[in-house]
């Protein structure tokens, strides 16, 4: 067992029941607490909010066992920790033809999260954190992702989500007039967006698939209104295009 120091008592205990779980096939009350050294009040109250959340299995026996949610989200991890590796000399290529700052992007819990970004060398720029979650109904990058799930998928969050925030007046905060526009943006093959989050900003996007056909991620241009005028954006979605096709090429996908 790791040991854990400076942590929350009641994650280190979650922790050290799911270590224990993956080390046998499934276990019983009683033998889980020995196992991590807890009252069985304990082990119960917290295996009991893994098994609400998806984490654990109960048996016929009354047993637990872990789900396979643990292993997809660690292939989600490898997944994006791969997409990131071979995107990159593409979007430093993106990024070179366009001297505008270039984002690539996944989607995790509603949110559209940023996992690696080039910045434009120009001194106005944009610029958004790594990592962080933003809205995903008011980008381009978003509405990639919201125009290449499943019709299941995207009812689901619509579903989920009744208010939006309205960052500018040009903010689409109507669900109606999200899904026509997310279902342009899938006939299109490229979302754009003027001045929908930040006000002086455009942005382009494309979607990348990976071996499966499926959405694996969205990269886009992103610059000041002034530099992205109507000419150019029409040439920067040809070029986005293009090098979202050639990540795909890259990672397995196949027409």
């Amino acid at each position: 067992m790791i040991k854990y120091t400076d942590t929350v008592q009641s994650v280190e205990r979650t922790l050290k029941i799911i270590e224990a779980l993956s080390e046998e096939y499934e276990l019983g009350i009683t033998d889980l607490s020995k196992r991590v050294g807890m009252g069985k009040s304990t082990v119960h109250r917290l295996i009991s909010t893994l098994h609400a959340a998806g984490y654990v299995l109960q048996t016929a026996e009354g047993k637990y066992m872990l789900s396979l949610k643990l292993f997809d989200i660690g292939n989600r991890v490898i997944n994006h920790r791969s997409i990131r590796h071979e995107a990159k000399p593409f979007l430093e290529r993106l990024a070179e033809l366009t001297h505008e700052t270039v984002n690539l992007a996944i989607l995790e819990n509603d949110c559209l999260v940023y996992i690696d970004r080039i910045e434009s060398m120009e001194p106005l720029r944009i610029g958004l954190e790594i990592g962080q979650g933003y809205s995903a109904h008011c980008t381009a990058l978003g509405k990639i992702w919201l125009a290449f799930i499943s019709p299941l998928e995207l009812e689901g969050f619509l579903s989920r989500h009744t208010e939006w925030q309205r960052y500018t007046e040009h903010t689409i905060v109507d669900k109606d007039m999200l899904r026509e526009e997310v279902k342009q943006v899938r006939i299109n093959g490229f979302a754009v967006e003027k001045e929908e989050y930040r006000a002086g900003v455009h942005c382009v996007a494309a979607p990348v698939f990976d071996h499966h056909n499926r959405i694996a991620a969205a990269v886009s241009v992103s610059g000041p209104s002034i530099r992205m005028l109507e000419d150019v954006m029409a040439e920067r979605i040809q070029q986005v295009v293009t090098i979202t096709a050639q990540i795909s090429a890259r990672i397995g996908y196949k027409l």
